[in-house]
């Protein structure tokens, strides 16, 4: 006898408040449900929740996926277009397929409990859909799922004395602008982020050399797939700069943090560094032509 219950929910574009399209996330839902209700994958996940956007242009940066406390928190884009131009029931074919792609996703990119029968929850899925009618040829521009995303995060600490006002660069859309261009982009699967320690201190004040063992640390997490480069930024010569001599301080640091990938005593086996060097010189360039003046 089966004793699992699994639960499910498909929303549409569930950054946009209350859905127009209720009735069609319900009949996406009952028909998952109809699949998975005499079923046991396991304990681990009981819940699915399917955030499907559907826009003119693909925002990788809220393609959100996470596990936690039973439930699996999955997105994907479908065109907006196609989806519009679709009667009821190929909206809802839309949406199982999308389902099953993020399904895809979860199987095989993320960290699952090693009880949870996640691959043949896969297998199983895409035979019901097809024995059922509603599985569709599609390509990866009708629905949007990025399998290997790599993301580029600043990991600010700064010290007192230092004045935001004097700091001409805004790190959060300078992050923005670089995870947008990173997306769909692929540079091997060793690594999914790449983070940026940025250590701005004023070192004429005694409690900032406190914090001086941590610069230039390097490391590599195999367990979770990231890279971490700490970088100091001295304030009292930074705030004298102009924008665009800061921003020069910014971009070239950033470009030393990715260069010191050579330094690690163990390197990501699958990580195409040459690749990411490239893409991110070209981003921070783009960046600097379109926002950067001098004031």
């Amino acid at each position: 006898m089966n004793n699992q219950k699994y639960k499910c929910c498909f929303l549409i574009n569930p950054n946009k408040g209350k859905s127009k399209f209720e009735e069609i996330e319900k009949q996406a839902s009952d028909i998952f449900l109809n699949f998975i209700e005499d079923k046991n994958y396991g304990i681990e996940i009981n819940s699915l929740q399917f955030d499907i956007y559907i826009e003119n242009k693909v925002n990788y940066e809220i393609q959100k996926d996470s596990l936690f406390m039973g439930l699996a928190h999955l997105s994907a884009h479908i065109d907006k277009k196609i989806f519009e131009d679709s009667d009821e029931n190929g909206k809802i074919k839309l949406l199982l397929n999308a389902s099953l792609l993020m399904i895809k996703y979860l199987a095989t990119k993320m960290a699952m409990p090693r009880t949870f029968q996640s691959k043949i929850f896969l297998k199983e899925y895409k035979v019901y859909l097809s024995k059922n009618k509603f599985l569709i040829r599609h390509d990866d521009k009708t629905i949007v799922k990025q399998f290997d995303p790599i993301g580029f995060k600043f990991v600010v600490t700064s010290s007192l004395g230092v004045r935001d006002d004097k700091i001409y660069y805004d790190l959060n859309d300078i992050q923005r602008f670089i995870n947008t261009k990173l997306a769909g982009q692929t540079f091997g699967t060793s690594i999914k982020y790449f983070y940026l320690g940025y250590e701005i201190f004023d070192f004429t004040r005694d409690h900032a050399n406190f914090m001086e063992p941590m610069i230039n640390l390097k490391r590599f997490g195999k367990k979770f797939n990231y890279l971490l480069f700490v970088k100091k930024f001295d304030y009292n010569k930074l705030k004298d700069l102009a924008v665009a001599e800061q921003f020069k301080v910014l971009k070239d640091t950033i470009i030393e943090a990715i260069n010191d990938i050579d330094l690690l005593d163990k390197k990501p086996k699958s990580f195409n560094k040459p690749k990411f060097l490239v893409t991110i010189e070209k981003i921070l360039n783009q960046y600097e032509k379109k926002f950067v003046t001098e004031e």
